[in-house]
């Protein structure tokens, strides 16, 4: 049976695309860690739940109480999730390997994310050889997180999948990049674009797209200054590859 136009724009993406740069470009380079979902994993039957299942055997240890098991299963399906992102758009995965943000991040306590499951899932694949690994640094500016990204193995088995990942539209919505001492903190929750933001995404919950995210509303060092919106899905590499305008 021959390949659909998607999946030959997808191999072809593949085919075309190296490493991701790493010039420490936080808006370019790399991807933070998201709460991601498929509906693949509602199929036990489905590839990628296959291939989940198999690799989590790998790592189960002596996890043997069902909650136990069944956090360590989520975590492995977040992070081939993010891999599978990570391969569609090019970009290496953002990981913490330090205990301290599990416990202080707000983000990383809102997705249980948990340090041993994670080091497990991580450790496993850097030494199977199935993700491009990168260190953490500390620089005098700014420190770099640890990056990961899949080998071409595991990318060709998980970037068919990207497409129909969806990430929780969950707030803040608004964003301050590189912000001033006054909104180093970000903008407050009954700021008015804050609560339009959220009347937008509660509007598209309902609604379905290729690499489904929320809709974020992103400034540059204040709100006073001019800020753009941004989904996912405009990170998809449509201008070498017709994957956008793809039946």
């Amino acid at each position: 049976m021959g390949r659909t136009p998607l999946e030959q724009s997808i191999q072809q993406l593949i085919q075309q695309s190296g490493l991701p740069s790493d010039n420490g470009d936080y808006r370019k380079d790399y991807l933070w860690f998201a709460n991601l979902s498929s509906k693949a994993f509602l199929d036990e039957t489905s590839e990628l739940s296959q291939l989940m299942e198999r690799l989590c055997k790998k790592t189960m240890g002596t996890r043997t109480r069902p909650t136990d098991i069944e956090a360590h299963r989520r975590h492995w399906q977040l992070v081939l999730l993010n891999l599978s992102r990570a391969a569609l758009l090019n970009r290496w995965v953002l990981i913490s390997r330090k205990p301290q943000q599990y416990s202080s991040s707000y983000y990383l306590k809102r997705m249980k994310l948990s340090l041993s499951h994670m080091t497990a899932i991580v450790d496993f694949l850097h030494e199977r050889k199935f993700i491009e690994y990168r260190e953490g640094k500390k620089y005098k500016k700014q420190s770099l997180m640890t990056r990961i990204f899949p080998t071409e193995t595991l990318r060709k088995r998980l970037i068919v999948f990207a497409l129909e990942i969806e990430e929780a539209l969950e707030p803040p919505y608004i964003e301050v990049r590189e912000p001033t001492e006054a909104y180093a903190e970000g903008v407050a929750w009954d700021h008015p674009e804050m609560v339009d933001m959220a009347v937008i995404n509660d509007f598209l919950r309902g609604h379905q797209w290729a690499c489904k995210g929320p809709i974020k509303l992103i400034y540059k060092h204040t709100p006073f200054l001019s800020g753009r919106l941004y989904t996912a899905f405009q990170g998809l590499p449509s201008r070498r590859i017709a994957i956008r305008s793809t039946p």
